[in-house]
């Protein structure tokens, strides 16, 4: 009997090596668990159920009992604690420390009620909780250290009004995207700085209100109510801060919105220290008047003028525009409304759409009847204009020039087709001599003739912008310029001592020759233009492309060596010198420019002489003697831009390269966290 049992004996489960069931029913809470666990079964009931289990287990396919990769965050600080223990080489030592910091100041874990986490309890609780009692998942804090500004804080609180005033001003501008119409987020960083700091308040707000934006419409409503507001229940006065008023006629004035159509004569009403009024539509500058006989939905009110005058207004900048009037009615206009008190004061003017007068003037009672006579008269009825702009004007002429006022210091002419270099150039003969800023753009019969005689012409002039880009606007509808020749041969430009900028853009209808005189005319006034810091030009040359690569390489470094400022930094002071042996020691440096300038001249990223055939010979000589010329030439240095492109693409007012196609995105994986994934090894079916 006893053999018996003991060879029946190893057929018995051994009690370690019994598989238990894997549960799938929820964790509930402790109280419950205890409550609803059944009674534990026989001895003998329970050794036939094992048997069955066993059974089973060994039979059907072994489960992966791998957890399921999770992508949730960590929690709670045991969950963060799970993963550092499951990954430690992920660490630093710098992280290690810090989590040991960490550790050591959390709070002790809270004492376990008793009866409620029995040693001997055996429910498997799950490994996620359910939604209602999952812990609220705590932002995560960014690993990248703050870097604080180095060196004091300035004490910006402690600043005047006025500058802060002027840095806000000048930091938040525009607050409108006048061209789409919408608003710019600049405003709410304004009201953002306003709430920061009771020294930032009135000043942010003054920025704010500057120039009050009136778009949509609703918005110039509202202020409108906001002004009319007794000073008694406002902590600010608004209305005081209020200097400028720029209206988008169509989108304000011309449609009704909110409670009606806006009156700008009652916010005119509440704001009398304006300096700047303008009238204007988003498509001044950028799409002409089509036709001068088409009614305008929105026409000059005599209320606004009336109210002008009433509210004692000083007006410093104001617009003209033909959208909003017939021509000829609108030139009338001006003859009355620039001798009333309002406008007596004006500085700067900018007339838009007014065309010329198609009649020839056989005598004199005639051409005081033209449009261009009025013009003129209506023009010098203001003493302290000092500003002038012209925008897709045919009224600009031979017959206007020679009657504009005398003493103004800045002119602009914009789109205007009758100009012409013959009739310009006597105008700044006679009208240039207070000039310090000159803009030409778009003028489809203006060349550069007039440049001859500019030093003499116009001795103070400082600004000097010329963009010969053609709008495809009819009646011609393409855009080429009218006029055959940029520079006449035996034309020599002169430049003013004055000048501090230029900028002349998509010069063109030349050749080499022009060009060379052109650039030469440039180079050999260095020693007068002590005050020039800018030069941006771009060119277009007729040549072929061998000829302009090593036409470009030529002036671009003679230009660049006489004006572009040559920025040194400066030298530590806690670099030791080294010592005597090992200064003999090193190889001697290069004494030769041109010897270098030869070896690195291939090595140019011009695009043209990275074309230049096997069989095709450079002229080593002409570049050996250019570089011999740089040698003695005179050094201007003040120039911070020296911006020079000479090429043969195609005019455009935006001219791509390589780098606006190529892909932002910076390489690599920034998403990756430190940790591969475990691959699955468990079968899909």
């Amino acid at each position: 009997m006893a053999a018996s049992r003991q060879a029946s004996a190893p057929s018995r489960p051994v009690r370690n090596a019994r598989r238990r069931v894997q549960s799938y029913h929820e964790a509930t809470t402790s109280e419950s668990s205890e409550d609803e666990r059944p009674a534990p079964p026989s001895r003998s009931r329970s050794r036939r159920q094992q048997v069955s289990v066993d059974t089973a287990a060994a039979e059907r396919p072994r489960r992966s009992t791998r957890a399921p990769a999770s992508y949730r965050e960590p929690s709670t600080d045991e969950d963060l604690d799970r993963v550092i223990s499951r990954f430690p080489e992920v660490l630093t030592n710098g992280a290690a420390a810090q989590q040991a910091h960490v550790l050591s100041h959390r709070s002790p874990p809270r004492k376990s009620r008793p009866g409620n986490n029995s040693p001997s309890k055996k429910t498997k609780s799950s490994t996620r909780d359910s939604p209602r009692k999952r812990r609220r998942v705590e932002p995560r804090m960014s690993e990248e250290p703050t870097t604080a500004p180095s060196g004091p804080i300035p004490p910006w609180t402690t600043l005047p009004y006025h500058i802060l005033f002027n840095i806000f001003l000048f930091a938040s501008y525009p607050l409108v995207d006048y061209r789409e119409a919408i608003a710019l987020p600049s405003g709410k960083w304004l009201v953002d700085i306003a709430l920061l700091c009771r020294a930032f308040a009135e000043p942010a707000l003054a920025a704010l209100y500057h120039t009050p934006v009136l778009i949509p419409a609703k918005k110039a409503h509202r202020i409108v109510q906001l002004l009319s507001q007794p000073q008694e229940s406002l902590a600010i006065n608004y209305a005081s801060k209020v200097r400028e008023l720029l209206v988008d006629v169509r989108y304000v004035l011309a449609y009704k919105s909110g409670p009606g159509y806006f009156d700008l004569s009652k916010l005119i009403e509440k704001v009398p220290h304006i300096k700047t009024l303008r009238l204007y539509h988003r498509l001044d500058g950028v799409a002409p008047l089509m036709s001068s006989t088409q009614t305008p939905r929105w026409t000059y009110r005599d209320s606004i003028f009336d109210t002008l005058k009433r509210c004692n207004v000083r007006l410093h900048t104001f617009d003209w525009n033909a959208r909003f009037m017939d021509p000829s009615n609108l030139v009338v206009m001006m003859q009355i409304r620039h001798r009333e008190a309002p406008f007596r004061g004006l500085r700067d003017v900018k007339l838009f759409q007014i065309p010329s007068d198609e009649r020839v003037a056989e005598n004199d009672q005639e051409l005081e009847e033209l449009t261009e006579t009025k013009l003129a008269a209506a023009l010098r009825e203001l003493p302290e204009l000092r500003r002038l702009s012209f925008t897709d004007c045919a009224v600009v002429n031979e017959v206007l020039l020679p009657r504009l006022p005398t003493n103004l210091t800045s002119l602009t002419i914009d789109n205007c087709d009758e100009l012409t270099s013959q009739s310009f150039a006597p105008f700044l003969a006679s009208h240039g001599s207070h000039l310090r800023e000159l803009v030409l753009k778009h003028n489809r019969h203006l060349n550069l003739s007039f440049i001859v005689g500019l030093a003499e012409s116009c001795p103070n002039l400082e600004r000097l912008l010329v963009d010969f880009i053609m709008h495809n606007w009819p009646p011609y509808y393409n855009g080429t310029p009218h006029f055959d020749q940029l520079l006449r041969p035996g034309e020599v430009p002169t430049w003013p001592k004055a000048l501090q900028v230029i900028e002349m853009l998509q010069l063109r209808n030349w050749d080499k020759a022009r060009a060379a005189a052109f650039f030469s005319s440039l180079v050999d006034s260095a020693p007068d233009l002590k005050d020039l810091r800018r030069i941006v030009i771009s060119a277009t040359v007729q040549m072929s492309w061998q000829d302009r690569a090593s036409f470009r390489k030529r002036w671009i470094r003679k230009i660049e060596r006489t004006f572009l400022r040559k920025y040194e930094l400066p030298k530590s002071t806690a670099v030791e010198a080294a010592p005597a042996d090992d200064v003999a020691s090193m190889p001697v440096k290069r004494q030769s420019a041109r010897i270098a300038q030869q070896r690195l001249s291939g090595m140019d990223g011009d695009s043209d002489a990275s074309k230049t055939p096997s069989g095709a010979t450079t002229n080593t000589d002409t570049e050996d003697s250019d570089v011999d010329d740089t040698e003695d030439m005179y050094v201007q240095g003040m120039c911070d831009v020296v911006q020079l492109r000479i090429d043969n693409l195609r005019p455009a007012d935006m001219q791509f390269n390589e780098d606006d196609f190529l892909d932002s995105e910076l390489s690599g994986d920034e998403e990756w966290n430190g940790e591969d994934p475990e691959p699955d090894d468990s079968y899909a079916w």
